[in-house]
């Protein structure tokens, strides 16, 4: 009897065991306090000897926090002879509200953090008048048409230094969004306060109609104060905010139903262009010109420009096009797109040749009209370049060959038909491999002009130059992602002193103008990271069948 109730105690400490989660060592929050707009850190730690790091299902704290980041490490440590791991979470929450805000429990593997307040309180009228950070967003037009260009200017504005921070981008589903390179600080006088300001400007182009709403940009940083209270409210110290802007909604139209062209292009101006390689009026039977075809957009990017819009159906004339080329730039808030295509035309017989008008029709977005930019087709001589006479007497038949000034006006005719043809099919195959070759390079040069941009701005510890070289670099590495920011880098990259240099960068892009950037082992970081890319992986052996199996 005593022997069977101690086997059910046992059995019953064993299910309490198995059904009661264990505490973590170490859960506190980082402050405790914070004021509206203000980011409280989560942190969790345990040690274990098993390194195990959970997955944390933060979804119970939705209800009243906005979740900035969620972040994670295992540290190796050692007392005496005995060998543990400390596990650590550190949760970067937002509140949504003011107040006494509850932080549930959490839940991961065997254990359960315990249940923590956070005190949200409201700002003091002498913290709002000394410290004061916002963003804003403006968008023009925001009815835009379909691949129109539309202006987004996001605004920092502070009146107290800021540290370690960073200015996410507004983004939206169906658009492509093309970033300034350089950005512009300015003071500027607001409410009666002076303000400093940091203006980022992009060009967004919607790719479908209807209602496209952006997300907010945001700011995350540090104000660093003293230990001092302000207002009589408890001293907090260094605070890490969040600031977002106003939501942008654009109403995006379809082309107009009048518009009479093949390719839509809603831009402020357009412009097309030609340049003759010599005197077409001087062109011969046999002989080539090049021509070169130039379209200037502005509110376009230069991926949105036709090309091969030079053709001909002629017996007289060929028109063989050449690979086109394409490059955008910002300018005054526009994006500026270029197109060039060179042509080679050939004269394949003498007579008088009508290169058709060149019409383009594009959409004026400034003034909602139709426009067409063309270029007047014009007449082209070709003069016979053969020196022999109609009349010339036939030579005498016999079975060797003649010279070609030997044959009658139809025999030489005939192969100077042949030979045109030859040399024609030979300089279109010359385009065709120059085409593959210019394919194979044009990447291979836009990667070492990158890697030059980049390695020349970290060396003369310019933050802005190195950002944008470095969103380039993004963008020539994962070339199916738009990256547009430097965390965005930092995600893709599994690399902790690579994702500190990012940072330190992207901080010293918000520091007094007084501190130091130095990008030279952010030069080196990036430099091993691409040598250990172009390693080759080794092949694994081949085994063949043997030839008589037994």
């Amino acid at each position: 009897m005593c022997r069977s109730r101690l086997c059910v105690t046992c059995w019953l400490l064993l299910l309490a065991q198995a059904t009661t989660y264990c505490l973590a060592e170490t859960v506190y929050l980082n402050p405790a306090r914070v004021y509206p707009g203000d980011i409280s850190e989560l942190v969790i730690e345990y040690d274990n000897n098993i390194p195990s790091l959970y997955a944390l299902d933060t979804s119970v704290l939705q209800a009243d926090f906005e979740i900035i980041d969620v972040s994670s490490r295992v540290s190796r440590l050692q007392e005496g002879n005995e060998i543990f791991h400390r596990m650590q979470w550190k949760i970067q929450i937002l509140p949504r509200r003011t107040g006494t805000l509850l932080v549930p429990e959490i839940r991961f593997g065997d254990r359960q953090t315990p249940a923590l307040t956070l005190e949200v309180l409201p700002p003091p009228a002498e913290l709002l008048s000394s410290h004061e950070v916002f963003v804003t967003a403006e968008a023009s037009p925001d009815n835009p048409y379909v691949g129109q260009q539309t202006r987004i200017s996001v605004r920092l504005y502070h009146n107290v230094p800021l540290d370690y921070g960073s200015l996410s981008e507004p983004a939206a589903d169906q658009t492509t969004i093309y970033r300034r390179r350089d950005e512009v600080s300015y003071e500027e006088f607001r409410n009666g306060k002076e303000f400093q300001v940091l203006q980022r400007d992009f060009a967004l182009l919607a790719r479908q109609p209807g209602e496209v709403i952006l997300s907010p940009a945001s700011y995350r940083g540090i104000i660093r104060h003293g230990e001092q209270s302000v207002g009589g409210a408890p001293a907090i110290g260094s605070r890490k905010i969040s600031r977002s802007s106003n939501l942008l909604k654009l109403r995006v139209r379809n082309p107009p139903a009048n518009f009479t062209g093949s390719f839509w292009l809603p831009a402020t101006r357009l412009e097309i262009s030609q340049n003759w390689g010599g005197d077409p009026d001087k062109l011969e039977a046999g002989a080539a010109l090049g021509l070169t075809l130039s379209i200037v957009a502005h509110g376009l990017p230069a991926e949105s420009l036709p090309a091969d819009l030079l053709t001909l159906d002629s017996d007289n004339l060929r028109i063989y096009a050449d690979r086109e080329s394409r490059s955008t730039r910002f300018e005054g808030g526009e994006l500026i797109g270029r197109l060039e295509q060179r042509f080679a035309v050939i004269a394949v017989r003498p007579g008088t040749i009508k290169l058709p008008d060149l019409k383009l029709p594009w959409w004026d977005t400034n003034s909602d009209n139709e426009r067409l930019a063309s270029i007047d087709g014009r007449t082209i001589s070709v003069s016979d370049n053969s020196l022999i006479p109609e009349d010339e007497p036939q030579a005498s038949q016999n079975l060797h060959p003649r010279p070609l000034s030997n044959l009658s006006g139809d025999e030489g005719r005939h192969w100077l038909g042949l030979a045109l043809i030859a040399s024609g099919a030979l300089f279109a195959a010359s385009l065709v491999l120059r085409r593959r070759i210019s394919g194979l390079l044009t990447p291979l040069l836009h990667r070492h002009r990158i890697r030059r941009r980049l390695r020349r701005a970290c060396l003369a510890n310019d933050t802005k130059a190195a950002r944008a070289a470095l969103v380039e670099w993004g963008r020539e590495r994962w070339p199916a992602t738009p990256i547009t920011g430097l965390h965005q880098i930092g995600k893709r990259i599994a690399d902790d002193e690579l994702v500190e240099q990012l940072a330190r960068l992207d901080a010293a892009l918000f520091a007094p103008s007084g501190s130091r950037w130095q990008g030279r082992r952010l030069l080196s970081r990036i430099s091993a990271l691409e040598r250990q890319a172009e390693k080759p992986r080794p092949v694994p052996p081949v085994f063949l069948p043997r030839l008589y199996p037994e």
